[in-house]
């Protein structure tokens, strides 16, 4: 009886004004239908041979990445949407493809960096190798004088995020995340517009 009785009741709500319903269709491609769209590539779906951009990220800090990553794309399918139906000259299309190119390279090289400043490799029973963020530098005090960053972490701290923000300290560490994954959307977000760039050329 309860089921009919939702039934009936969600039945019975009036359909929304047409430029209402029309606004929800639109926010559901983008806010949904992109994302789903763009899974494999934001690393949500396993691809068989294809590593993601998000496994560069410490797993603890890739569910926060994915949903920013997943809005930002988000935002550029609006702007594709809306950019689209403007008609734009060759010279300008030039110049916005050459700034996001230079977008492109300038912020992916930014991640490397801050990929390689920020975390450190340790190697697991598994023989697998787990990215952990530990800041720009390590602090000279026990328990890991005279051990390098991944000796630390493997032999003295394991992989408690909490063991490794006391000693490494916990701003130090949280504000490393933060500029890791800034530098991971931003470099997704300009891909995607230099993506969006070619689209609008092919017409």
């Amino acid at each position: 009886m309860m089921p009919d009785t939702a039934k009936q009741e969600s039945g019975s709500l009036p359909s929304p004004p047409a430029k209402t319903a029309k606004w929800l269709k639109y926010f559901l491609s983008f806010g949904v239908t992109v994302v789903v769209g763009l899974a494999p590539y934001l690393g949500k779906f396993h691809v068989p041979l294809f590593s993601p951009l998000l496994s560069f990220i410490p797993v603890y800090e890739q569910n926060s990445a994915l949903i920013l990553s997943s809005a930002a794309m988000g935002l550029v399918a609006v702007a594709v949407q809306w950019y689209g139906t403007e008609s734009l000259t060759k010279k300008k299309m030039k110049r916005w493809f050459l700034v996001a190119m230079a977008a492109s390279v300038g912020t992916f090289l930014a991640l490397i960096a801050i990929h390689s400043f920020v975390t450190v490799p340790v190697e697991l029973l598994t023989k697998e190798t787990m990215y952990v963020v530990v800041g720009f530098e390590q602090p000279p005090r026990p328990p890991c004088e005279g051990l390098g960053d991944s000796d630390c972490i493997r032999l003295k701290l394991t992989l408690n995020p909490a063991a490794i923000e006391t000693h490494y300290g916990q701003r130090r560490v949280r504000m490393a995340s933060t500029e890791l994954v800034l530098a991971y959307l931003a470099f997704t977000s300009s891909f995607a517009w230099l993506v969006a760039l070619v689209v609008f050329k092919d017409g």
